[in-house]
């Protein structure tokens, strides 16, 4: 199948998951990954305040969207202050490069936090083209390439 073959599946693919969502009040359909992507992060912040630039270098991103991602960070990010955060990660072989700011903290044992995407039309459109195609790799149990997912070792560091 050629990419234009498969990326008119992945839409229609999105299409009936859409759908099949819709009690889900997100504009767009979110990916739980099955192993989390590794992402590097960087904050940057909107206004003074001190925080340690080292002790968040790393995180694991769980589930992805064309608006907003959910992850689990080492340690806690810094609260009541305003910050954007930069996300590096790699998609089937594309460098994804995002900023988004935290919209929830979630309860329970792990730093996990929910962030809502700064995005432009183009880089929403190609994240959705690379949100669709590994979607349909994940569902056909195809071997997936090109992908940073987390080491074994990474995830152990986070749970």
């Amino acid at each position: 199948m050629n990419y234009a073959a498969l990326t008119n599946y992945s839409n229609f693919i999105l299409q009936v998951l859409t759908l099949t969502t819709n009690n889900n009040k997100r504009s767009f359909f979110r990916l739980d990954l099955p192993r989390p992507l590794s992402s590097t992060v960087k904050i940057i912040p909107m206004e003074d305040f001190e925080y340690d630039s080292e002790a968040i270098r790393r995180i694991a991103i769980t589930n992805l969207s064309a608006s907003g991602l959910r992850f689990i960070a080492p340690a806690e990010l810094p609260k009541n202050v305003q910050y954007l955060l930069e996300f590096k990660f790699l998609i089937l072989g594309k460098d994804v490069k995002l900023l988004g700011q935290i919209v929830r903290k979630h309860e329970g044992n792990r730093h996990e936090y929910s962030v809502n995407l700064t995005i432009d039309d183009n880089e929403q459109s190609t994240l959705i083209q690379l949100i669709n195609v590994l979607t349909v790799s994940i569902r056909r149990n195809k071997p997936i390439a090109n992908c940073s997912f987390c080491t074994d070792e990474e995830i152990a560091q986070l749970s």
